[in-house]
């Protein structure tokens, strides 16, 4: 079993458009390891809820094409 959710907040620099915002939030949303996360196309962020590991987070976005990094 996973460890406690932890909200995660990523700056996403290259999520600009609507189809980074539906490609990011429905590879995680697939993951039962993750309880809820949104894209803000505005601020470039991702926030995310989880018991994963934030390195784990940011692979998967490495995975997607996009480079981020938790503030």
């Amino acid at each position: 079993m996973g460890g406690d959710f932890m909200r995660y907040k990523i700056n996403i620099p290259n999520a600009k458009t609507k189809d980074c915002k539906k490609k990011i939030e429905e590879a995680f949303k697939k993951d039962a390891r993750v309880e809820d996360c949104s894209v803000d196309l505005d601020s470039k962020t991702f926030e995310i809820n989880t018991d994963k590991p934030s390195q784990d987070i940011l692979s998967h976005l490495e995975e997607l094409g996009y480079h981020g990094h938790i503030i």
